[in-house]
């Protein structure tokens, strides 16, 4: 009975995955350009959204701020 499910279960998966082929090779090309923009910019939101939210990004620009404000109160 196992053998029988995972029979069905790789044989879904490659049927699956050609479909999946199958879909790429039939995309005109800007539907294919279309995907792959939205793909990298995926990337880039994602990179900004790590950048912003760690750690050394929070030091580094509170210590810009203060920096800017002793620099001002020097400057009265």
């Amino acid at each position: 009975m196992n053998n029988i499910n995972e029979l069905e279960k790789a044989m879904m998966a490659k049927f699956n995955k050609a479909d999946e082929a199958e879909k790429l090779r039939n995309m005109s090309q800007a539907e294919r350009l279309a995907a792959k923009e939205e793909e990298d910019h995926a990337k880039v939101v994602e990179s900004r959204f790590v950048q912003k939210f760690s750690p050394d990004w929070r030091k580094r620009n509170k210590k810009k701020k203060k920096v800017s404000k002793n620099s001002r109160r020097k400057n009265r």
